[in-house]
């Protein structure tokens, strides 16, 4: 089991607790339980790793920990290292976002949580180009971006995805035939 853990210390466990809690769900984790070990996660793990991150409080010590597990050899990564490169660099700024606004509240300031829209630029060109090359592929390209509950634009080009490999297929299909 390999981790990334950072210590940090806070004033208000439970002020800290509401702001780990917002900007977790900001990026889509959601809270899983396995063997009595709470935890959140983001991903299932199709396309991407999925991500992982846990805190834990002892009096005003926190413990932030960070992983990725890498597709079916199941084991945890820690957020360094190529392999699973994107997904580890999501987690991280995560953790990032966190010990920032963590950092801030011992301002006395309000921090105001925001969820920018994610872009899926990569997956969009490349659904595009495997919906006409190989539009099964762009089907699951098409898939994957459907269920983006961060971007509306990438709902929109999943369908259009979609739709553009079953013409494809279907085109390619009455070449064939006649």
């Amino acid at each position: 089991m390999s981790r990334t853990v950072i210590q940090l210390k806070c004033d208000n466990p439970s002020e800290s607790e509401k702001i780990i809690k917002n900007i977790l769900s900001s990026y889509n984790y959601e809270l899983k339980e396995n063997n009595g070990e709470e935890y959140y996660k983001c991903g299932a793990g199709f396309l991407v790793a999925p991500k992982f991150i846990k805190y834990t409080f002892n009096g005003n010590d926190l413990t932030l920990e960070g992983w990725v597990r890498a597709f079916a050899f199941g084991g945890e990564s820690e957020l360094k290292g190529f392999m699973a490169g994107i997904p580890k660099k999501s987690c991280r700024k995560t953790l990032n976002d966190i010990q920032n606004n963590l950092n801030a509240t011992g301002t006395g300031n309000d921090i105001v949580i925001t969820a920018e829209e994610k872009s899926h630029t990569l997956a969009t060109v490349l659904g595009v180009i495997f919906a006409i090359l190989i539009p099964i592929i762009g089907i699951i390209f098409g898939i994957y971006l459907m269920t983006r509950n961060d971007s509306e634009n990438a709902k929109k080009y999943g369908i259009l995805i979609i739709v553009l490999s079953v013409i494809i297929w279907g085109v390619s299909r009455m070449l064939m035939m006649g």
